[in-house]
């Protein structure tokens, strides 16, 4: 039995952007169960920091990145804002905290992904 490496490799390289964005959701979703809550919106922006969280595509054909962001006018100061006390829910650190609790549901989302576009 051959394989045809080259086919892989080319399935692989269509399907890696959408992997790690499979990756990056698994970490965004356990991030937004850990973000402070708010009870109102932000006053600057118009949205609340939950509502600023994605997974941002940011690489290229080449070098496939993705990222998973919080963009908020103040979400570096409440994500490392250790001081800071959340009465109605959430707590600093919540996206560095969901990537080291996921990282293995986000390892496994994208091979999951990677074994969907080889057909396996």
């Amino acid at each position: 039995m051959a394989l045809d490496l080259t086919a892989i490799t080319a399935k692989v390289r269509d399907h890696v952007e959408d992997a790690l964005a499979a990756g990056g959701q698994v970490i965004l979703d356990r991030s937004q169960e850990l973000v402070p809550l708010e009870g109102r919106p932000d006053t600057l922006g118009g949205v609340t920091l939950a509502e600023s969280g994605r997974v941002n595509r940011i690489g290229s054909d080449y070098l496939p990145v993705v990222s998973v962001t919080y963009d908020g006018p103040y979400a570096i100061y409440q994500h490392e804002g250790m001081e800071f006390h959340h009465p109605t829910g959430g707590s600093a650190k919540f996206l560095e905290r969901a990537m080291v609790e996921q990282a293995t549901e986000a390892t496994d989302a994208i091979g999951d992904e990677i074994r969907k576009a080889l057909g396996t």
